[in-house]
């Protein structure tokens, strides 16, 4: 049966399809994406168990993204999901009669510029304790931002110590703690997002 389900999908997003919906603009949301954004954001500022089965929702919206949206590969391509998590919080918050799929949705359409188009390499970057994995091809956009703003770096790919050194004294010029490691922030900060 899902396979059946992802076939009819997967042709509807070939064809073409717009909408998949009525008429009226009207479908069935199933689970926790039917949730209202008062729900989403309450439960998530709480902390509570139930945030966690939302996102969990948001994650294989997430992943069906990726799955059916043409010439994607990563709909997430540089945020974490703390960052996710708390900026649907924060579109919620704006948009109190909205629903979970809702903000989903608009999330989607904002990170749909900045996705990974094709299977790309993961470069492991650690300074410190920190540790995280970066898509090559956004550690080279990000070296090229750098670039672009007078830092000495390369467009390699690579998390070299020029990079470092570059992320650092970038962190330093814009008031973030200048640690060289590349978090959501600064990362947020550096793509303008």
């Amino acid at each position: 049966m899902l396979k059946g389900l992802g076939a009819s999908l997967a042709c509807l997003l070939v064809l073409g399809v717009a909408h998949a919906e009525d008429t009226e603009g009207r479908f069935a949301a199933k689970g926790a994406g039917a949730a209202s954004c008062t729900d989403f954001a309450s439960a998530f500022e709480a902390r509570d168990e139930a945030a966690k089965d939302m996102l969990l929702w948001v994650a294989g919206y997430l992943t069906a993204a990726n799955r059916f949206l043409p010439e994607t590969y990563d709909i997430v391509s540089w945020q974490t999901d703390g960052l996710i998590a708390t900026s649907l919080a924060s579109w919620c918050e704006r948009n109190p009669q909205a629903r979970l799929y809702d903000a989903v949705g608009a999330m989607v359409e904002e990170l749909s510029g900045d996705r990974v188009r094709e299977r790309d390499e993961t470069v492991r970057i650690a300074v410190g304790e920190r540790s995280r994995e970066l898509y090559a091809s956004v550690l080279r956009r990000m070296q090229g931002r750098l670039a672009e703003q007078g830092y000495e770096v390369s467009q390699t790919g690579r998390f070299d110590a020029a990079t470092r050194n570059a992320v650092r004294r970038y962190q330093d010029a814009v008031g973030l703690a200048a640690t060289g490691f590349p978090d959501s922030l600064t990362l947020a900060r550096l793509f303008g997002a």
